[in-house]
């Protein structure tokens, strides 16, 4: 039934860009007085998270999607389940949880670079139980695949993989920092059943327990226990894709004007997974998945352009 569900966070940002928040910017610090107040002239309130982020490309992009997600019991919860049916997303996976918060965050960006205040609740707390709905369904061979946005719940994590496993369908994860480094070899057991890894270049290294990428031959040390498509990205460098037949890939981001980094990672890999599976060409999908992530980092808000 579906072409892609999605797993992951949904969470509203807040972005404060004022100019004047520069003035409390000292050798890499904020350093804000006790007690300031200070009036801004413009907030920005936007939408995001890795599920929802991702959702939102591949519904862009005219596959079937649907998002499985917990929310808080709140107004912000509503509005994006309100927000992800606008989009064409199926929301029949998504939970309400009672007595929780929907995630949020507080984002400071005076310049390129931001620092993040991120407050994670109700995402968090979604259980094994809570994806019945995809075990019992009727129709859960047809989905294509499952893309996994960073989830801290390595159980659940692991739980999706397995389903997906035993109903031949695919699997795109992009794995949450502290699975890299407190369930590394977990994981690894887990990749086997992936086709398709998305890292950036320091995820890489503790994957494989290697201090420094220094050449294209190292990207090969995955296939002791990863056979699908990796992807690593290295900020505004080099992205590097290792084929499953080997093949290396490789391409430079142009370079543009970047406003606003949030959501970057989300946009590439939602853009390759939706070109992969439009045109089963590994360099097509790279070229796509790099113009969604430039187009993402050129506005403000992880969702906020057209792919």
């Amino acid at each position: 039934m579906f072409d892609v569900i999605t797993f992951g966070s949904a969470t509203f940002d807040i972005f404060l860009k004022d100019k004047k928040l520069g003035n409390f910017l000292k050798k890499g610090f904020f350093q804000i007085p006790l007690g300031e107040k200070i009036n801004l002239e413009k907030i920005e309130i936007f939408s995001g998270g890795g599920g929802m982020n991702t959702a939102i490309t591949f519904a862009k992009r005219n596959l079937k999607t649907a998002y499985c997600g917990s929310v808080g019991n709140d107004v912000l919860g509503g509005e994006i389940i309100k927000e992800l049916k606008e989009k064409k997303v199926d929301c029949r996976f998504v939970k309400k949880i009672v007595g929780s918060q929907t995630n949020m965050s507080v984002i400071f960006s005076p310049q390129k670079e931001r620092t993040i205040f991120n407050y994670c609740d109700a995402s968090k707390k979604i259980t094994l139980s809570d994806i019945s709905k995809i075990q019992s369904a009727s129709w859960r061979t047809k989905a294509k695949w499952f893309y996994l946005a960073p989830l801290i719940n390595f159980d659940f994590l692991k739980k999706v993989v397995n389903l997906a496993s035993q109903n031949k369908i695919k699997v795109f994860i992009n794995p949450h920092i502290e699975i890299l480094k407190n369930k590394k070899n977990e994981l690894k057991k887990i990749l086997e059943k992936t086709n398709i890894l998305l890292l950036n270049k320091n995820e890489f290294l503790i994957l494989l327990g290697q201090k420094k990428l220094e050449g294209i031959e190292q990207l090969f040390l995955i296939r002791e226990f990863f056979k699908g498509i990796l992807i690593i990205t290295d900020g505004e460098k080099e992205i590097r894709v290792l084929g499953t037949d080997n093949s290396v890939y490789t391409l430079i981001p142009p370079n543009v004007e970047v406003k606003d980094s949030t959501g970057a990672g989300d946009a590439l890999g939602s853009g390759f997974l939706a070109g992969f599976i439009k045109t089963k060409n590994t360099g097509q999908a790279l070229k796509l998945g790099l113009k969604n992530s430039l187009d993402c980092v050129q506005k403000i808000g992880a969702h906020n352009f057209i792919i």
